[in-house]
């Protein structure tokens, strides 16, 4: 038993032990800079006790800088504090701009730690870079456009699904619909339906565009629809473009290639009434201007949301032509701001 109780304080005494120099390695502040490089959640909670031991690094701040690469006027400056700032929402660091660089000042170890994570998002993004614009050329009407619509309104398949060809102000369409219609119970087991089944009638389920569509160019037995591999048929140098939105899928026809304007083929991009405008160089305009002669076609952008947007022309057939979109003011000025920190290098420099 004697031997037993000297193991045990042995034991005890060596926890102990490990215990002290584990606090007053917790205090030191060699070792806090060293945990501040942990990996989260590791380094956050080791800098937590830290903090909470009262360590001699608890205090102790830390500072990244940014700077732009190209000599920038106060309102690009100003930008570039007002991205970073954004991006360290939540956190104790302090934004502010020194000898034309962004400062980012943490208070604390615990701070840097959080502030880090931040900062290598802010890498990523920048390192991502504004990649430029990639526009389609929509052929507003064509012959095969009008084979599909007159094809669509003459099959009853087609008018029992709801897909149609359709008109709005970027061209003709397929419209392909969201919705309920009464459908085979087969089909109803199959796709997880359970509504009431009305005798003679069938069971009311929802039927997603893409339901639609597949059913009607494959083919769906549940459905008693056969299926239509050419129904959509383009020539060569064509293809569908889908603009996906909650009450409809919309196919649009356009040319495969698509117009791509480069971030050094863009002089300026600034909000004018309204309309974000893209001023471009001679090798911009020599991209663009070949593509839109013909007068049946439609220049379109897609900026996000699952939305294409209108491209309005400026001065086409010239060194100097100018790309109008109309866009909410809010993702217009993020634009604006990403376009002009890409073209004046934003980037860190030290941490």
């Amino acid at each position: 038993m004697a031997s037993v109780r000297i193991k045990w304080s042995a034991a005890i005494v060596l926890v102990a032990g490990l215990l002290v120099a584990t606090v007053l390695a917790l205090r030191n502040r060699p070792v806090a800079r060293q945990l501040a490089s942990l990996p989260w959640p590791v380094g956050n909670a080791a800098l937590w006790l830290h903090e909470a031991l009262g360590g001699s690094g608890a205090d102790e701040s830390s500072t990244t800088v940014f700077a732009l690469a190209q000599p920038a006027s106060p309102a690009t400056v100003a930008l570039a504090r007002e991205f970073v700032a954004e991006r360290l929402i939540g956190t104790a660091a302090t934004v502010r701009v020194e000898d034309g660089k962004i400062v980012v000042d943490a208070p604390s170890l615990m701070d840097a730690a959080r502030v880090r994570d931040r900062v290598r998002e802010i890498d990523a993004e920048l390192a991502r870079g504004y990649r430029g614009l990639v526009m389609n050329v929509v052929v507003y009407q064509s012959a095969e456009l009008d084979n599909i619509g007159r094809s669509l309104r003459n099959d009853e398949t087609a008018m029992n699904l709801g897909i149609t060809l359709e008109l709005d102000q970027v061209g003709y369409h397929v419209r392909v619909p969201d919705g309920g219609m009464y459908v085979n119970p087969a089909w109803a087991d199959k796709h997880h339906c359970h509504n009431t089944r009305i005798e003679g009638t069938g069971v009311y389920c929802l039927i997603t565009p893409s339901e639609r569509f597949d059913a009607y160019v494959h083919g769906d037995p549940e459905l008693f629809v056969e299926p239509h591999p050419d129904a959509f048929a383009l020539p060569p140098g064509r293809t569908l473009h889908l603009m996906s939105a909650a009450e409809a899928w919309r196919f649009y026809e356009i040319e495969a290639e698509p117009i791509a304007i480069r971030p050094d083929q863009i002089v300026d991009v600034r909000i004018d009434r309204g309309l974000l405008d893209f001023a471009l160089t001679p090798a911009g305009a020599a991209a663009v201007n070949p593509r839109v002669i013909a007068p049946a076609v439609e220049v379109v952008i897609d900026l996000g949301a699952g939305k294409i947007r209108p491209v309005t022309i400026k001065s086409p057939g010239s060194n100097a032509v100018r790309l109008a979109i109309e866009l909410d003011a809010r993702h217009a000025r993020q634009i604006v701001r990403d376009f002009t920190l890409a073209s004046a290098g934003l980037h860190r420099i030290s941490r």
